[in-house]
């Protein structure tokens, strides 16, 4: 299960949008961009976390925990390499909608909605990933929103269960929604996969 953080790159219903115009404004789980990782977690926790790397450059990495007692099943963070403080750059959120791909579609336009209304989006784009048609019929239902200093991603993914990998990595569909700020989505968009 833990497997399955670190490889999808971790979800719903963010809080705190209301009258947001920075993306450090927003939340999820009460955690926002620019917050120490050491005021929710022990040092210990974050550095025995199982950190997945990128294969283009090891400026940033990813660290996933599992929520207890919360709306989300999973939070995920990248960090900068070396930093004693733990500062996120980006947050995701996973909630599991597993064989409920049409009911995840809806919250995930009610989220993209809510946004929209609340904040200038400078360039909203939306598209659907076929994973390079990796995984099988897998597929993800995406929007990004590009807003002041950064980006809210949210995307509901429905895995081909007939898949080897998506069976062996025992993945559920659902509903994720990412924030990240500019420096992060470079890195990732330039750097993390080249």
């Amino acid at each position: 299960m833990k497997k399955l953080l670190l490889i999808l790159l971790l979800t719903s219903s963010l809080q705190s949008w209301s009258l947001a115009d920075d993306v450090r404004d927003f939340q999820i789980g009460g955690i926002s961009i620019g917050d120490s990782l050491l005021d929710y977690y022990s040092e210990l926790e974050i550095k025995e976390s199982n950190p997945l790397k990128y294969p283009g450059s090891d400026k940033f990495y990813q660290i996933a925990f599992f929520i207890e007692d919360s709306k989300y099943e999973a939070l995920s963070f990248n960090l900068k390499k070396n930093d004693k403080r733990f500062i996120i750059y980006q947050i995701k959120g996973l909630i599991n909608y597993d064989n409920k791909i049409e009911e995840c579609l809806r919250e995930k336009d009610n989220i993209v909605k809510q946004i929209s209304s609340d904040l200038k989006v400078i360039k909203e784009d939306n598209y659907n990933s076929s994973f390079n048609d990796t995984l099988g019929n897998s597929i993800a239902y995406s929007t990004d929103l590009n807003i002041t200093n950064g980006a809210v991603g949210i995307w509901c993914t429905k895995w081909d269960k007939d898949h080897d990998k998506v069976k062996s990595m025992g993945w559920w569909d659902s509903l994720n929604v990412d924030i990240s700020n500019n420096e992060f989505k470079n890195f990732i968009n330039n750097l993390a996969y080249n």
